[in-house]
């Protein structure tokens, strides 16, 4: 079987033993084993098979049996099992990932055993063999099958042994997650779940809740079958300190998971910065007959929210960034990225281990001065390596200069580190240690070079409020409006929708929730879900102008036009004299051809406004459809006088050729093709002469003046 049906025979295989569709399930594992020859997986098949056979029958001949149920869950745990070597069985023999490879060649050369090598890590004392011991026991816990008891409890004893070094035991953890992502193992697991319980370091407590977490989350579908497991599991849900670091974990992975669009982002905004000399640049280019004023379609989250939302508009990008670092975006993770090809990475546990100054590799440098590391103290280990490293290929004057810097801002660091520390406050001290392993792991499976050779959790959401085993303690309505509040923040909006659909049901009478249901919708470009939203919010709260102007918006982007009428009007009391409300009332009053209607606010607009000129363009445009083209003129004269567009001078060429001045027509056509393309002034003009036939413009003079344009044009 090649490797693409093997691993759809094993996916599907998996899904029927979750919906305990067993016949058809062990008629897949059978296939799995197919010509691989396995006569001892072929037996135990049999064997299990035979005993649910015996299950069968005993429940049809009605004989009454109290461990049934128990019976029935043992055989479902042994077809998991069973579906996992044989799946496991047959890509060693067949695929060429990293794993595989590393099996197949222990066929030849057996593992050690890991009690032998933790015997052997417990006597060094050279560095350089406590390290190769330390990688010998990454790769044993790695690729491992099932630990037996003995080596679990030997596990166990190094994990938790006083005097076994925090990097080696780190160490260790990250290899028994990632051979459990690999091939799962209840005892691995629940190992982890021990120690996290019982270590007294909040760093071991941090690295393991974080693996649990993700784990968790792999094997959901199955974890109920596992009596211990589930058992231990409810243990360290109970602890007090698990639900709000199990939610700031899942938070910062979130934020990893947005890793490629934050960096994206920012580099947009470093970009826009550097540019953005006029703040109204961008609405002057994007200048058309109607302005889009009323279009607050996308605009401002609900102000009354924004205690529960971080705040995006900071006054200094740099303020921002120092923002999102110190809540745990990964800002650094594009530029340490390509900084992974030193040799130091060819070996897969370095790429987990903790980062220390007695590393052989580190010794070795040219420059140890680990001074440079100060520079940021949101650095994840595997960055601070590769710094160092990429340190000693700098000239040794400009890292000389660099150490200069940071010696003589010394306070400054010192103050910074003390803030990211967060020595004083154990709670962000957690969150920042879960923070950094987290970009640690991102490097391994985003930046690794055979990274699509390893399941790679970041694909996936980690949502602790919907996973079975996890949402008795975080599926309350705390949680659910906590991450739904978080995943607006970041602009996470279709995260955030199931969320606040549960809350809408667990707690109907709130119109927040309702709101930010809305929102999420209209962000999403759901229009008719976010009006559905909205006008539940507006019948719990009545007359709420923000509520009240999403609706009309919603409205008026689904063609609704009498409706979004109808909802700025009821703005436009509760709020008069607002500018973009009465903008917006004007814009829909000409889409129904009321346009002296919308003259009215349009002036309005002119005489409310401090400087009036919001309204300069829909009162020139509004008054040529009427014919007032005097009162046209003079304003398009205004508007020409100040900034005008492309769009501008094409509409005063308009008026010009509906009064005859073909002449000056012609002049403003040509201003417009040499502030935009001749192109783009074709179409345009092709796309008005409905309105210009209208006004009784005669077809063969608009066929005319085009073509002299060209002419003008091009010669």
């Amino acid at each position: 079987m090649d490797t693409a049906n093997l691993q759809k025979n094993y996916e599907r295989a998996l899904n029927d033993i979750e919906n305990r569709a067993l016949k058809p399930a062990f008629d897949k594992i059978r296939q799995m084993i197919g010509d691989n020859e396995n006569w001892e997986l072929l037996e135990k098949t049999d064997s299990v098979e035979q005993n649910y056979r015996y299950l069968l029958s005993y429940l049809v001949e009605g004989v009454e049996d109290k461990e049934r149920g128990r019976v029935y869950n043992s055989i479902i745990v042994s077809m998991f099992q069973l579906a996992d070597d044989v799946f496991r069985h047959a890509r060693v023999r067949n695929q060429s990932n990293i794993y595989c490879e590393k099996l197949r060649a222990l066929q030849l050369s057996s593992l050690p055993e890991i009690s032998e090598v933790i015997q052997r890590l417990l006597l060094d004392a050279n560095e350089i063999e406590s390290e190769q011991n330390a990688a010998q026991l990454f790769n044993a816990c790695w690729l491992s099958d099932r630990l037996p008891s003995d080596t679990r409890n030997s596990l166990s004893a190094f994990l938790l042994h006083n005097d076994i070094k925090l990097y080696h035991k780190q160490l260790v953890l990250s290899a028994l997650m990632l051979g459990c992502f690999a091939h799962f193992d209840e005892t691995k697991i629940v190992l982890l779940i021990d120690i996290c319980l019982e270590s007294g370091s909040l760093e071991i407590r941090q690295q393991t809740l974080v693996a649990v977490l993700l784990l968790v989350g792999r094997y959901e579908n199955r974890l109920s079958y596992y009596e211990t497991l589930t058992r231990e599991l409810k243990g360290l849900c109970a602890q007090p300190w698990f639900v709000p670091n199990a939610r700031s974990i899942a938070m910062r992975f979130t934020l990893s998971r947005q890793t490629e669009k934050i960096n994206r982002d920012i580099n947009l905004k470093f970009r826009k910065h550097m540019s953005d000399i006029k703040p109204y640049l961008e609405s002057q280019i994007k200048g058309s007959k109607l302005p889009s004023e009323f279009d607050d379609i996308f605009d401002d989250k609900n102000p009354e929210w924004e205690k529960s939302l971080s705040n995006k508009e900071v006054e200094k990008l740099m303020d921002d960034v120092m923002r999102m670092q110190t809540e745990g975006a990964d800002l650094m993770a594009e530029t340490f990225g390509r900084l992974k090809y030193f040799p130091f990475f060819n070996t897969i546990s370095n790429w987990f281990l903790p980062y220390y100054s007695q590393q052989s590799a580190i010794i070795e440098l040219k420059n140890t001065d680990e001074s440079i590391l100060k520079m940021s103290p949101l650095m994840c280990d595997s960055d601070k390596y590769s710094l160092m490293f990429a340190s000693n290929q700098i000239e040794p004057g400009f890292f000389e200069m660099v150490r200069q810097q940071i010696d003589a801002n010394s306070e400054a660091v010192e103050e910074q580190q003390k803030e990211f520390s967060f020595t004083l406050d154990p709670e962000k001290r957690a969150s920042a240690l879960a923070t950094l392993y987290i970009h640690n792991l991102y490097r391994f499976f985003k930046n690794h070079p055979r990274h699509l050779d390893f399941y790679d959790p970041f694909r996936f959401p980690l949502e602790i409020y919907r996973i079975k085993q996890l949402k008795e303690y975080t599926g309350d309505i705390e949680s659910l409006a906590l991450f739904s509040d978080y995943y607006i923040g970041k602009d996470l909006y279709s995260e955030a929708i199931p969320l606040l659909t549960d809350l809408t049901g667990k707690a109907p009478s709130q119109a927040e929730y309702f709101q930010k249901l809305g929102y999420c919708y209209q962000m999403c470009e759901q229009f008719d879900a976010a009006i559905n939203a909205y006008e539940k919010a507006d019948l719990i709260q009545s007359d709420h102008l923000w509520t009240i102007k999403k609706l009309a918006a919603c409205y008026r982007q689904t063609g609704q036009t009498e409706k979004a009428l109808a909802f700025y009007r009821r703005a436009d009391a509760l709020q008069p004299d607002n500018t973009p409300t009465l903008l917006s009332i004007g814009h829909l009053l000409m889409e129904q051809s009321h346009i002296d209607e919308a003259l009215t606010y349009y002036f309005k607009v002119e005489f409310t406004d401090k400087r009036g000129e919001k309204a300069w363009r829909p009162i020139a445009w509004a008054s040529f459809l009427v014919g007032k083209r005097e009162q046209s003129k003079r304003y398009y004269d205004q508007i020409l006088s100040a900034n005008p567009t492309p769009t501008d001078r094409l509409n005063a060429g308009h008026l010009q050729t509906a009064s005859g001045n073909i002449r000056e027509a012609i002049g403003h056509y040509t201003a417009c093709i040499k502030e935009g393309s001749l192109n783009d002034f074709l179409k345009q003009y092709a796309a008005d002469r409905p309105v210009l036939s209208r006004l009784k413009v005669d077809d063969v003079l608009l066929d005319a003046i085009r073509d002299q344009i060209i002419y003008t044009v091009k010669g």
